[in-house]
């Protein structure tokens, strides 16, 4: 008899959870690794996550948001970035540039960026002067 091996399919609890992980890195850093399987599927999500905040429904966009990101601080940068990027574009507010091969498993990598992110610069913490 064969034995059933387990498969992570797209609609798969724990695949959610990875995917919506990457989304909360993709604003947060601008940029993140990943296979080019689990990019697609984060591009279409990232997408629609901008695509459908709107500033006339303030509440009902940052309840949808939040859905996904979970948190406050990055639905606020969603936010702000999807009104900065809706005044230059309609759509493909990410691109997927392939990366390689992943040297463990040799899956096909890709690095996903969002489109005009502008980081913010992160402050320095200032330095005592001693008197020496």
């Amino acid at each position: 008899m064969r034995k059933r091996v387990a498969r992570l399919l797209p609609g798969h609890s724990r695949v959610k959870a990875a995917d919506n992980s990457v989304v909360r890195g993709i604003f947060l850093a601008g940029s993140v690794m990943a296979t080019l399987g689990q990019a697609r599927r984060i591009k279409r999500q990232v997408d629609r996550i901008i695509s459908r905040t709107d500033a006339e429904k303030a509440v009902t966009s940052l309840r949808k948001t939040l859905s996904t990101v979970k948190s406050l601080k990055i639905a606020r940068l969603v936010e702000g970035y999807s009104k900065q990027a809706k005044e230059k574009r309609n759509s493909g507010f990410v691109s997927i540039k392939k990366a390689g091969y992943r040297r463990g498993d040799g899956s096909e990598m890709a690095k996903l960026t969002l489109i005009d992110w502008v980081a913010k610069p992160k402050k320095l913490a200032k330095k005592d002067e001693k008197n020496s």
